[in-house]
């Protein structure tokens, strides 16, 4: 995850309510970013960084507006995953969230270019 946070980020944190924090959270809160309808909910605890993508009115996020977001919140140089885990442990608390996964201390296996 990106170690600065971005002025765009920072700009569209949610600063009130429950889920509040202000810029000494680091990358860690909610951000809404109304031009584009997304919310994302991020944090970098428990060894893991995590991104959260839900969209206004129930859709499901794009691989574009996927792509936006991992731009914002990881480096260029990251890669990240999204996670299609065993039936007995797929938890849904929220339709229509996509999510973004890096583990702090591991790098992600990734195809040869070629079978890509």
């Amino acid at each position: 995850m990106r170690q600065r946070v971005l002025d765009k980020v920072e700009e569209a944190r949610v600063t009130v309510g429950p889920m509040r924090s202000d810029s000494t959270y680091g990358n860690n809160g909610l951000f809404i970013f109304g031009e584009r309808g997304l919310r994302v909910i991020a944090s970098d605890g428990g060894k893991w960084d995590h991104v959260s993508v839900s969209k206004d009115e129930g859709q499901m996020p794009t691989w574009e507006d996927m792509c936006w977001v991992k731009g914002l919140f990881f480096r260029e140089d990251e890669c990240v995953m999204q996670l299609h885990p065993p039936k007995n442990r797929h938890i849904n608390h929220c339709p229509n969230c996509l999510h973004m996964w890096r583990p702090q201390k591991k790098k992600i296996p990734q195809p040869p270019l070629n079978f890509v």
